[in-house]
């Protein structure tokens, strides 16, 4: 599987809208992963508690909707269909073929994510302090002090780059659509997303 490093530097000269779009989205992650990266070091200092998101946990894409944009969709689309291969993309297509009115994302097969690099950005924000989730649990309603994601800056900054691929290159205009919450009327949820199209650009 792709990391995020080599993902973006494969797309690097990758032509046309599909190199426009995932450039315009690894730029995005690059800037959450950096600030994440160094937020919990801070949240780890500061706290008794470790951190219980380890690799193999996914109790977090089983029991609630993950906001997704427009744009995250795309790039989900192109990387299932083009970095994808083998068992993992027949086991992706049949998922998808069923995802209707599930709660539990059609990208994780076996407890890993199999869009890691590309997974959305509410996927890389949300980290828990403490125990572990237990499956169904509503952590932000039972301990909300063991939930840590990232400030405005952070998600100011995401912003800015997101905001090229929406046409939006001022960075003048890029403030004024941040705080007009442009990107929140782009966001939808993953598990009610009709992948259907997915799923026949990936059985060609």
């Amino acid at each position: 599987m792709d990391s995020l490093e080599s993902l973006t530097e494969f797309v690097a000269d990758l032509p046309g809208e599909e190199g426009r779009l995932m450039r315009c989205m690894s730029k995005a992650h690059g800037v959450m992963d950096r600030d994440i990266a160094q937020g919990l070091e801070e949240q780890i200092e500061r706290r008794n508690n470790p951190l219980a998101c380890q690799s193999g946990c996914a109790v977090c894409c089983q029991n609630r909707a993950i906001a997704i944009l427009s744009s995250e969709i795309e790039a989900i689309s192109w990387y299932v269909v083009n970095r994808v291969d083998g068992a993992a993309k027949e086991r992706l297509i049949e998922r998808l073929k069923v995802q209707h009115n599930s709660r539990i994302c059609p990208f994780v097969i076996d407890d890993v994510c199999q869009i890691y690099p590309v997974r959305p950005l509410a996927c890389r924000a949300v980290h828990i302090f403490g125990e572990p989730c237990m499956a169904g649990e509503d952590v932000l309603a039972k301990r909300p002090g063991d939930v840590w994601y990232p400030g405005i800056d952070t998600a100011k900054a995401v912003s800015m780059e997101v905001l090229s691929w929406y046409g939006i290159d001022d960075p003048e205009e890029k403030v004024k659509a941040f705080e007009a919450e442009f990107l929140i009327e782009k966001t939808g949820s993953m598990q009610d997303h009709d992948w259907g199209v997915l799923v026949a650009l990936m059985s060609k």
